[in-house]
Protein backbone atom coordinates (compact mmCIF):
# COMPACT_ATOMS: atom_id res chain seq x y z
CA UNK A 1 0.00 0.00 0.00
CA UNK A 2 2.53 2.43 1.03
CA UNK A 3 4.54 1.35 -2.26
CA UNK A 4 1.77 1.82 -4.36
CA UNK A 5 0.99 5.40 -2.73
CA UNK A 6 4.45 6.45 -3.30
CA UNK A 7 4.16 5.44 -6.82
CA UNK A 8 1.23 7.45 -7.62
CA UNK A 9 2.92 10.55 -5.68
CA UNK A 10 5.72 9.93 -8.34
CA UNK A 11 3.34 10.14 -11.29
CA UNK A 12 1.46 13.71 -10.21
CA UNK A 13 4.94 15.39 -9.60
CA UNK A 14 6.55 14.51 -12.62
CA UNK A 15 3.23 15.44 -14.78
CA UNK A 16 3.31 18.67 -12.76
CA UNK A 17 7.15 18.63 -12.88
CA UNK A 18 6.70 17.91 -16.98
CA UNK A 19 3.83 21.02 -17.83
CA UNK A 20 6.36 23.42 -15.40
CA UNK A 21 8.94 22.67 -17.80
CA UNK A 22 7.01 22.88 -20.68
CA UNK A 23 6.82 19.06 -21.73
CA UNK A 24 3.62 17.78 -23.26
CA UNK A 25 0.82 16.28 -20.82
CA UNK A 26 1.01 12.89 -22.24
CA UNK A 27 4.98 12.56 -20.74
CA UNK A 28 5.31 8.66 -20.05
CA UNK A 29 4.55 7.54 -16.29
CA UNK A 30 7.84 6.99 -14.77
CA UNK A 31 8.15 3.00 -14.00
CA UNK A 32 7.03 1.72 -10.67
CA UNK A 33 9.50 3.15 -7.29
CA UNK A 34 11.46 1.02 -5.46
CA UNK A 35 12.56 1.43 -1.95
CA UNK A 36 16.13 1.69 -3.23
CA UNK A 37 15.49 3.62 -6.21
CA UNK A 38 15.72 6.93 -7.93
CA UNK A 39 13.61 7.75 -11.04
CA UNK A 40 15.73 9.28 -13.81
CA UNK A 41 14.12 11.02 -16.38
CA UNK A 42 16.94 11.41 -19.15
CA UNK A 43 16.77 14.73 -21.97
CA UNK A 44 18.72 15.42 -24.25
CA UNK A 45 18.98 19.28 -23.87
CA UNK A 46 20.47 21.26 -20.93
CA UNK A 47 16.96 22.24 -19.86
CA UNK A 48 14.97 19.60 -18.93
CA UNK A 49 12.51 20.73 -21.74
CA UNK A 50 10.27 18.40 -23.55
CA UNK A 51 9.94 15.05 -23.06
CA UNK A 52 12.11 13.18 -21.87
CA UNK A 53 14.46 10.47 -24.27
CA UNK A 54 14.52 8.00 -21.85
CA UNK A 55 13.45 7.39 -18.15
CA UNK A 56 15.03 4.75 -16.04
CA UNK A 57 15.58 3.27 -12.37
CA UNK A 58 18.95 4.49 -10.91
CA UNK A 59 19.65 2.55 -7.92
CA UNK A 60 22.03 5.42 -6.72
CA UNK A 61 22.94 8.68 -8.70
CA UNK A 62 26.84 8.27 -8.12
CA UNK A 63 28.03 8.87 -12.04
CA UNK A 64 31.16 9.22 -13.72
CA UNK A 65 30.45 9.15 -17.48
CA UNK A 66 33.47 10.99 -18.44
CA UNK A 67 32.81 12.19 -22.43
CA UNK A 68 30.32 9.26 -22.35
CA UNK A 69 26.73 10.18 -22.65
CA UNK A 70 24.06 8.60 -20.04
CA UNK A 71 22.70 5.93 -22.62
CA UNK A 72 19.75 5.91 -24.46
CA UNK A 73 21.43 7.87 -27.37
CA UNK A 74 21.93 10.73 -25.62
CA UNK A 75 25.78 11.86 -26.50
CA UNK A 76 28.45 12.98 -23.62
CA UNK A 77 27.32 17.07 -23.70
CA UNK A 78 24.22 19.18 -23.74
CA UNK A 79 21.68 16.30 -21.64
CA UNK A 80 20.14 17.00 -18.30
CA UNK A 81 18.20 14.53 -15.79
CA UNK A 82 15.74 14.73 -13.34
CA UNK A 83 15.86 12.30 -10.45
CA UNK A 84 12.60 11.69 -7.92
CA UNK A 85 13.07 9.58 -5.06
CA UNK A 86 10.87 9.74 -1.64
CA UNK A 87 13.97 8.57 0.42
CA UNK A 88 13.32 7.38 4.09
CA UNK A 89 15.15 8.85 6.49
CA UNK A 90 15.40 6.23 9.25
CA UNK A 91 16.71 8.20 12.45
CA UNK A 92 15.06 12.14 13.03
CA UNK A 93 17.15 14.92 13.54
CA UNK A 94 20.61 16.62 11.41
CA UNK A 95 21.28 14.99 7.81
CA UNK A 96 23.86 16.17 5.65
CA UNK A 97 22.73 15.98 2.16
CA UNK A 98 25.86 16.57 -0.82
CA UNK A 99 25.85 16.75 -4.29
CA UNK A 100 29.28 16.54 -6.66
CA UNK A 101 28.47 17.53 -9.96
CA UNK A 102 30.41 18.88 -13.09
CA UNK A 103 28.04 20.97 -14.21
CA UNK A 104 24.97 22.24 -12.80
CA UNK A 105 23.06 21.06 -10.11
CA UNK A 106 19.17 21.69 -8.13
CA UNK A 107 18.35 19.59 -5.09
CA UNK A 108 14.60 19.89 -3.50
CA UNK A 109 13.89 18.06 -0.43
CA UNK A 110 10.01 18.26 -0.18
CA UNK A 111 9.79 20.83 -2.47
CA UNK A 112 12.18 23.09 -0.60
CA UNK A 113 15.56 24.26 -2.76
CA UNK A 114 17.88 24.04 -0.65
CA UNK A 115 21.18 23.58 -3.09
CA UNK A 116 20.99 25.55 -6.14
CA UNK A 117 24.35 25.71 -8.09
CA UNK A 118 22.58 25.60 -11.56
CA UNK A 119 25.96 26.61 -13.31
CA UNK A 120 29.16 25.26 -15.45
CA UNK A 121 32.01 24.56 -12.69
CA UNK A 122 34.61 21.37 -12.80
CA UNK A 123 33.45 18.44 -10.00
CA UNK A 124 32.11 20.53 -7.17
CA UNK A 125 30.79 19.55 -3.82
CA UNK A 126 27.67 21.58 -2.31
CA UNK A 127 26.32 20.70 0.86
CA UNK A 128 23.09 21.21 3.06
CA UNK A 129 22.37 20.20 6.93
CA UNK A 130 18.43 20.05 7.71
CA UNK A 131 16.51 18.81 10.55
CA UNK A 132 14.59 16.15 9.13
CA UNK A 133 11.74 13.94 10.83
CA UNK A 134 12.08 10.32 10.56
CA UNK A 135 9.47 9.58 7.71
CA UNK A 136 9.82 9.11 3.91
CA UNK A 137 10.50 12.39 2.63
CA UNK A 138 10.29 13.59 -1.63
CA UNK A 139 13.78 14.47 -2.87
CA UNK A 140 14.49 16.10 -6.12
CA UNK A 141 17.56 16.78 -7.81
CA UNK A 142 18.61 18.35 -11.25
CA UNK A 143 21.24 18.22 -13.02
CA UNK A 144 22.79 19.40 -16.35
CA UNK A 145 25.74 18.67 -18.51
CA UNK A 146 27.08 20.77 -20.74
CA UNK A 147 30.63 20.09 -21.97
CA UNK A 148 33.39 17.82 -21.48
CA UNK A 149 33.49 15.58 -18.63
CA UNK A 150 30.24 14.25 -17.06
CA UNK A 151 29.52 12.99 -13.28
CA UNK A 152 26.86 13.50 -10.73
CA UNK A 153 26.69 12.17 -7.23
CA UNK A 154 24.38 12.18 -4.33
CA UNK A 155 24.95 11.54 -0.64
CA UNK A 156 22.87 11.46 2.46
CA UNK A 157 24.67 10.99 6.08
CA UNK A 158 22.92 11.27 9.54
CA UNK A 159 24.68 13.36 11.77
CA UNK A 160 23.88 12.51 15.66
CA UNK A 161 22.95 15.31 17.79
CA UNK A 162 25.76 15.86 20.40
CA UNK A 163 25.03 15.89 23.82
CA UNK A 164 23.65 19.00 24.75
CA UNK A 165 26.22 21.42 26.77
CA UNK A 166 25.21 24.48 28.91
CA UNK A 167 25.68 27.66 26.63
CA UNK A 168 24.32 31.50 26.80
CA UNK A 169 22.67 32.25 24.09
CA UNK A 170 24.29 34.35 21.47
CA UNK A 171 22.98 37.94 22.30
CA UNK A 172 22.02 41.01 19.88
CA UNK A 173 21.67 38.32 16.92
CA UNK A 174 22.03 40.31 13.12
CA UNK A 175 18.40 39.37 11.33
CA UNK A 176 19.15 39.44 7.92
CA UNK A 177 17.25 39.67 5.20
CA UNK A 178 19.17 38.95 1.23
CA UNK A 179 17.82 40.16 -2.23
CA UNK A 180 18.58 39.01 -5.60
CA UNK A 181 19.23 42.81 -6.88
CA UNK A 182 21.74 45.46 -5.73
CA UNK A 183 18.77 48.24 -4.33
CA UNK A 184 17.18 46.25 -1.61
CA UNK A 185 13.48 46.53 -3.77
CA UNK A 186 10.85 43.62 -3.79
CA UNK A 187 11.20 40.79 -1.21
CA UNK A 188 14.14 39.25 0.34
CA UNK A 189 14.67 35.66 -0.88
CA UNK A 190 16.95 34.93 1.79
CA UNK A 191 16.48 35.17 5.67
CA UNK A 192 19.37 34.76 7.85
CA UNK A 193 20.10 35.27 11.48
CA UNK A 194 24.25 36.09 11.70
CA UNK A 195 25.94 36.65 14.99
CA UNK A 196 28.70 39.02 13.51
CA UNK A 197 28.76 41.30 10.56
CA UNK A 198 32.00 39.68 9.49
CA UNK A 199 31.89 38.13 5.62
CA UNK A 200 34.37 37.35 2.67
CA UNK A 201 32.10 35.82 0.01
CA UNK A 202 34.69 36.73 -2.51
CA UNK A 203 32.84 36.45 -6.05
CA UNK A 204 30.35 33.35 -4.97
CA UNK A 205 26.65 34.92 -3.76
CA UNK A 206 26.02 34.95 -0.28
CA UNK A 207 23.34 31.80 -0.33
CA UNK A 208 20.72 29.74 -1.55
CA UNK A 209 18.36 32.23 -4.11
CA UNK A 210 20.63 34.90 -5.16
CA UNK A 211 21.60 33.89 -8.61
CA UNK A 212 24.99 35.67 -8.61
CA UNK A 213 27.94 36.79 -6.88
CA UNK A 214 27.12 40.53 -8.23
CA UNK A 215 24.28 42.78 -8.39
CA UNK A 216 22.36 41.93 -4.83
CA UNK A 217 21.90 43.55 -1.38
CA UNK A 218 21.35 42.52 2.11
CA UNK A 219 19.55 44.34 5.28
CA UNK A 220 20.45 43.40 9.28
CA UNK A 221 18.89 44.92 11.89
CA UNK A 222 19.27 44.30 15.60
CA UNK A 223 18.30 45.55 18.59
CA UNK A 224 21.69 46.05 20.88
CA UNK A 225 22.54 46.40 24.51
CA UNK A 226 25.35 49.11 24.66
CA UNK A 227 26.21 48.21 28.73
CA UNK A 228 27.31 51.82 29.52
CA UNK A 229 26.39 55.29 28.35
CA UNK A 230 28.78 57.20 26.48
CA UNK A 231 31.00 57.28 22.96
CA UNK A 232 30.92 54.35 21.22
CA UNK A 233 33.08 53.49 17.90
CA UNK A 234 31.35 52.07 14.68
CA UNK A 235 33.38 50.44 11.81
CA UNK A 236 32.38 49.75 8.34
CA UNK A 237 34.80 48.33 5.75
CA UNK A 238 33.11 46.98 2.57
CA UNK A 239 33.25 46.28 -0.85
CA UNK A 240 30.84 47.75 -2.46
CA UNK A 241 28.17 49.88 -0.97
CA UNK A 242 27.61 50.51 2.95
CA UNK A 243 25.00 52.19 5.36
CA UNK A 244 25.10 52.37 9.21
CA UNK A 245 22.03 53.60 11.11
CA UNK A 246 21.34 53.48 14.85
CA UNK A 247 18.09 54.84 15.89
CA UNK A 248 16.67 55.89 12.53
CA UNK A 249 20.37 58.10 12.88
CA UNK A 250 22.55 57.30 9.41
CA UNK A 251 26.19 56.99 10.78
CA UNK A 252 27.65 55.42 7.54
CA UNK A 253 26.82 56.73 4.14
CA UNK A 254 29.25 55.00 1.62
CA UNK A 255 26.21 53.66 -1.28
CA UNK A 256 28.73 53.51 -4.41
CA UNK A 257 30.97 51.01 -6.21
CA UNK A 258 34.24 50.79 -4.12
CA UNK A 259 36.97 48.79 -3.39
CA UNK A 260 37.40 47.48 0.24
CA UNK A 261 37.41 50.62 2.09
CA UNK A 262 36.84 51.75 6.07
CA UNK A 263 34.81 53.84 7.74
CA UNK A 264 34.85 55.76 10.68
CA UNK A 265 32.12 57.07 13.75
CA UNK A 266 31.73 58.20 16.34
CA UNK A 267 28.12 58.56 18.31
CA UNK A 268 27.05 58.72 22.06
CA UNK A 269 24.69 56.82 23.11
CA UNK A 270 22.96 55.98 26.28
CA UNK A 271 23.23 52.61 28.17
CA UNK A 272 20.51 50.52 27.24
CA UNK A 273 18.26 49.28 23.79
CA UNK A 274 19.04 50.92 20.67
CA UNK A 275 18.06 50.26 16.95
CA UNK A 276 21.00 49.15 14.63
CA UNK A 277 20.60 49.01 11.05
CA UNK A 278 22.72 47.83 8.09
CA UNK A 279 22.68 47.87 4.94
CA UNK A 280 25.27 46.62 2.06
CA UNK A 281 24.98 46.13 -1.87
CA UNK A 282 27.65 44.49 -4.30
CA UNK A 283 28.00 45.04 -7.66
CA UNK A 284 31.02 44.15 -9.30
CA UNK A 285 34.04 42.54 -7.68
CA UNK A 286 34.77 40.92 -4.64
CA UNK A 287 32.25 41.01 -2.11
CA UNK A 288 33.14 41.81 1.39
CA UNK A 289 32.14 43.49 4.38
CA UNK A 290 33.13 44.11 8.16
CA UNK A 291 30.85 46.13 10.84
CA UNK A 292 32.15 46.28 14.41
CA UNK A 293 30.63 48.72 17.35
CA UNK A 294 33.29 49.03 20.27
CA UNK A 295 33.19 51.15 23.05
CA UNK A 296 35.07 53.97 23.57
CA UNK A 297 36.14 57.09 21.15
CA UNK A 298 36.48 60.61 21.84
CA UNK A 299 34.14 63.14 21.03
CA UNK A 300 33.51 63.85 17.29
CA UNK A 301 34.76 67.18 16.46
CA UNK A 302 32.55 67.49 12.88
CA UNK A 303 34.55 68.56 9.58
CA UNK A 304 34.18 72.44 8.49
CA UNK A 305 32.34 71.96 5.63
CA UNK A 306 32.68 73.96 2.22
CA UNK A 307 29.35 75.87 2.35
CA UNK A 308 26.29 76.06 0.11
CA UNK A 309 26.27 74.54 -3.18
CA UNK A 310 24.12 74.89 -5.94
CA UNK A 311 20.47 73.10 -5.13
CA UNK A 312 21.51 73.28 -1.42
CA UNK A 313 18.75 75.19 0.33
CA UNK A 314 20.47 78.54 3.03
CA UNK A 315 18.40 79.61 5.51
CA UNK A 316 19.81 82.97 7.61
CA UNK A 317 18.49 84.95 10.09
CA UNK A 318 17.25 87.40 7.47
CA UNK A 319 14.86 84.81 6.06
CA UNK A 320 11.15 84.40 6.50
CA UNK A 321 12.03 80.83 7.60
CA UNK A 322 14.31 82.00 10.22
CA UNK A 323 12.08 82.59 13.51
CA UNK A 324 13.35 83.33 17.05
CA UNK A 325 12.10 84.11 20.48
CA UNK A 326 13.34 86.25 23.58
CA UNK A 327 14.05 85.52 27.04
CA UNK A 328 15.08 88.35 29.86
CA UNK A 329 18.12 89.12 28.10
CA UNK A 330 17.38 89.13 24.52
CA UNK A 331 19.62 87.76 21.51
CA UNK A 332 22.16 90.38 20.48
CA UNK A 333 22.94 91.12 17.18
CA UNK A 334 26.11 91.72 15.71
CA UNK A 335 27.52 92.18 11.85
CA UNK A 336 29.86 89.27 11.04
CA UNK A 337 27.85 86.69 10.15
CA UNK A 338 27.20 84.39 7.37
CA UNK A 339 24.32 86.28 5.82
CA UNK A 340 25.49 89.65 7.56
CA UNK A 341 23.37 89.38 11.12
CA UNK A 342 24.16 87.19 13.52
CA UNK A 343 23.10 86.89 17.28
CA UNK A 344 24.27 85.50 20.40
CA UNK A 345 23.05 85.39 24.35
CA UNK A 346 24.67 84.34 27.19
CA UNK A 347 23.59 80.73 28.31
CA UNK A 348 20.76 79.11 30.47
CA UNK A 349 22.01 76.07 32.63
CA UNK A 350 18.62 74.91 32.29
CA UNK A 351 15.11 75.35 30.82
CA UNK A 352 13.63 78.39 32.12
CA UNK A 353 10.28 79.68 32.31
CA UNK A 354 11.47 82.32 29.31
CA UNK A 355 14.69 82.03 27.81
CA UNK A 356 16.05 82.51 23.68
CA UNK A 357 15.65 80.17 21.27
CA UNK A 358 15.85 80.50 17.58
CA UNK A 359 13.96 77.98 14.41
CA UNK A 360 14.93 77.60 10.97
CA UNK A 361 12.12 76.01 9.06
CA UNK A 362 12.93 74.11 5.46
CA UNK A 363 10.58 75.23 3.26
CA UNK A 364 8.13 72.86 1.60
CA UNK A 365 10.41 70.75 -0.73
CA UNK A 366 10.78 66.91 -1.98
CA UNK A 367 11.50 64.37 -0.16
CA UNK A 368 14.67 63.74 0.26
CA UNK A 369 17.89 62.86 2.94
CA UNK A 370 19.26 66.51 3.30
CA UNK A 371 23.19 67.30 5.55
CA UNK A 372 22.14 69.91 7.87
CA UNK A 373 25.02 72.18 8.79
CA UNK A 374 25.54 75.20 10.74
CA UNK A 375 27.64 78.12 10.05
CA UNK A 376 30.09 79.02 13.45
CA UNK A 377 31.12 82.89 13.16
CA UNK A 378 34.93 83.63 14.30
CA UNK A 379 35.74 85.39 18.02
CA UNK A 380 32.25 85.39 19.42
CA UNK A 381 30.75 81.56 20.30
CA UNK A 382 32.13 79.96 23.57
CA UNK A 383 29.94 77.10 24.45
CA UNK A 384 31.08 73.58 24.33
CA UNK A 385 26.96 72.15 24.88
CA UNK A 386 25.03 74.13 22.29
CA UNK A 387 22.31 71.81 21.47
CA UNK A 388 20.44 71.79 18.21
CA UNK A 389 17.08 69.85 18.07
CA UNK A 390 16.32 68.69 14.12
CA UNK A 391 12.75 68.05 13.43
CA UNK A 392 12.40 65.50 10.53
CA UNK A 393 9.76 63.50 9.00
CA UNK A 394 7.85 63.10 12.59
CA UNK A 395 11.42 63.18 14.82
CA UNK A 396 13.23 64.98 17.03
CA UNK A 397 16.86 64.29 17.12
CA UNK A 398 19.47 66.38 19.22
CA UNK A 399 22.76 67.05 18.18
CA UNK A 400 25.63 68.43 20.54
CA UNK A 401 28.36 71.13 19.67
CA UNK A 402 31.19 72.36 20.51
CA UNK A 403 30.75 75.97 19.01
CA UNK A 404 34.39 77.15 20.46
CA UNK A 405 36.23 74.96 18.55
CA UNK A 406 35.12 76.87 15.24
CA UNK A 407 34.79 80.04 13.57
CA UNK A 408 33.90 81.17 10.45
CA UNK A 409 33.09 77.47 9.19
CA UNK A 410 30.28 75.67 8.18
CA UNK A 411 29.78 72.41 10.41
CA UNK A 412 27.77 69.39 9.76
CA UNK A 413 25.16 68.37 12.34
CA UNK A 414 24.63 64.86 10.16
CA UNK A 415 22.42 63.50 7.54
CA UNK A 416 19.01 63.31 8.37
CA UNK A 417 15.19 61.82 6.37
CA UNK A 418 13.07 64.89 5.67
CA UNK A 419 9.50 64.70 4.15
CA UNK A 420 9.21 68.27 2.80
CA UNK A 421 5.45 68.61 3.63
CA UNK A 422 6.89 71.53 5.45
CA UNK A 423 7.00 72.13 9.31
CA UNK A 424 10.37 70.28 9.62
CA UNK A 425 13.14 72.26 11.43
CA UNK A 426 16.79 72.57 12.97
CA UNK A 427 16.03 74.67 16.62
CA UNK A 428 18.87 75.92 19.25
CA UNK A 429 18.27 77.75 22.35
CA UNK A 430 20.53 79.40 25.20
CA UNK A 431 20.04 76.22 27.40
CA UNK A 432 23.41 74.58 27.82
CA UNK A 433 23.50 72.60 30.64
CA UNK A 434 26.89 74.72 31.51
CA UNK A 435 27.51 76.86 34.45
CA UNK A 436 24.61 80.07 34.14
CA UNK A 437 25.67 83.10 31.75
CA UNK A 438 29.38 81.23 31.93
CA UNK A 439 29.51 81.08 28.05
CA UNK A 440 28.11 82.12 24.65
CA UNK A 441 25.70 80.63 22.10
CA UNK A 442 25.91 81.94 18.55
CA UNK A 443 22.77 81.85 16.37
CA UNK A 444 23.86 82.21 12.51
CA UNK A 445 22.43 80.39 9.41
CA UNK A 446 21.66 76.66 8.85
CA UNK A 447 22.03 74.76 5.18
CA UNK A 448 20.34 71.90 3.97
CA UNK A 449 22.10 69.77 1.23
CA UNK A 450 20.43 66.97 -0.44
CA UNK A 451 21.99 63.83 -0.26
CA UNK A 452 18.80 62.01 -2.13
CA UNK A 453 19.31 57.91 -1.89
Amino acid sequence: MKRTSSYLGLIAVALLLASLNGAAPAMAAPPAQTASAWTGFYFSNMNLQGNPAFVRDDSNIDFVWGSWGPGGGIGGENFSVRWIRWLFMDNPGNWTLTTITDDGVRLWVDDRLVIDAWHDQPPTAHSVTLNLTQAFHLVRMEYFQHCCVAEAHFRAQYTPAPAPQPTTPPADIWHGEYFDNPSLGGMPVLFRDDVNLNFDWGTAPPGIGISQGGNWSARWSSQRNMPNTGYYTVNATASDGVRVWVDDRILIDAWRDQTPTTYTAAVYLTQGQHRWRVEYYKHLGRAMLNMTISPGGASPTPAPQPGPQPFDITIDTRSPNFQKGNGPYAWTAFPNGYGGTAYWASNNTYTPRRYNWARWYLPPTRACYYEVSVYIPAGVATTRNARYWVAHAGRYELRQLNQAAHGNQWVSLGTFNFGGAGGEYVSLSDVTYEPYMSTIVVVDSVNFAPRCL
